[in-house]
């Protein structure tokens, strides 16, 4: 006998399972960049800064405090020019009035070596000059009145024309001395300095000079 035939069971669809692309997340904006200290952008555009100091791109300038700052801005000084040191100590007397600079002992040690670093500053050239102003103005600024900053103000005084003399003697009667009858002026230049004319010390002398009639002076008061 012949079988019958099984009808096929008619096929099953093939099911395909499609893997769905997860939604994406939302990728978190990095957060802008802390703006840059009042203390900076307020001399960003100063050309000493664009030739001393770092880009003040606000992505990329370091997150400096006014110590750290001033720090920088001291770093400047020996590498640059005579009228862009003067343009510097005019800085920091802002910085100084504006702020109150933390660092005023580190400040004048800058200010006195710059002054005193050879080639010196001469005050027949007016940017040169320049700085001998704006540095003696900024020492006394910083209410730091010591024996190294008054002995270079009579150093200064000793070889300084007309302005100098006149700025050494505001500074000083700020300080509360009394020139009485130019006793200053008269002092000063009857010390024998016509010994030292030619001498490349010239300048340390006067300063050595300055720092023992101070001593001597205190000694008698």
């Amino acid at each position: 006998a012949v079988s019958p035939v099984k009808p096929r069971e008619p096929a099953r669809p093939v099911k395909k399972y499609v893997t769905r692309p997860l939604p994406k997340k939302k990728e978190t904006p990095p957060p802008p960049p802390e703006p840059l200290p009042e203390f900076v952008v307020l001399f960003q555009d100063e050309p000493w800064f664009r030739a001393y100091l770092p880009d003040p791109n606000p992505k990329t300038f370091p997150n400096v405090s006014l110590t750290q700052f001033v720090m920088m801005i001291l770093e400047a000084l020996p590498k640059a020019a005579f009228h862009v040191k003067a343009e510097i100590c005019q800085a920091l007397c802002l910085i100084h009035t504006d702020y109150g600079i933390p660092i005023p002992t580190d400040v004048k040690l800058a200010v006195l070596k710059a002054l005193n670093e050879y080639p010196l500053p001469r005050v027949a050239l007016p940017d040169e000059k320049q700085f001998i102003l704006d540095g003696m103005k900024l020492l006394q600024k910083l209410n730091l009145m010591d024996e190294s900053v008054l002995a270079e103000l009579l150093s200064q005084f000793i070889d300084g024309d007309d302005a100098v003399r006149s700025l050494v003697l505001a500074l000083l009667k700020a300080r509360g001395f009394v020139n009485q009858n130019t006793y200053l002026e008269t002092e000063l230049d009857s010390w024998e300095t016509w010994k030292l004319e030619g001498d490349p010390k010239r300048k340390t002398k006067l300063v050595e000079m300055a720092e023992e009639w101070i001593k001597g002076m205190e000694a008698t008061v």
